[in-house]
């Protein structure tokens, strides 16, 4: 997704979390409703470094699993400097 700054994406993800953990759905069977969460890796390219997208993906696939690590329901924002993982966590077919 194309955005102008960083931060700006850092909102956007922020604003899809907080709505996601909001969000209440049917009663489960003990009559309660069902609260749900979610954590996003976030990897914001660098006009200045050439990437691929695979590499791209690479990355926020690493800052989405420290969310998972780091407890999960959160934002991990991947480091625009570091060296983009050799091989992704999931490969597309």
């Amino acid at each position: 997704m194309a955005l102008h700054s960083a931060s700006g994406a850092l909102r956007l993800a922020e604003a899809l979390r907080s709505g996601v953990e909001q969000m209440r759905l049917e009663p489960n069977c003990n009559g309660r409703p069902l609260g749900i969460t979610i954590s996003i890796g976030l990897y914001t390219a660098r006009p200045d470094r050439l990437i691929t997208p695979l590499e791209a993906i690479g990355m926020a696939d690493q800052a989405l699993y420290r969310a998972k690590q780091n407890g999960r329901n959160r934002i991990e924002v991947a480091d625009a400097g570091a060296e983009p993982p050799t091989e992704p966590a999931v490969v597309p077919q």
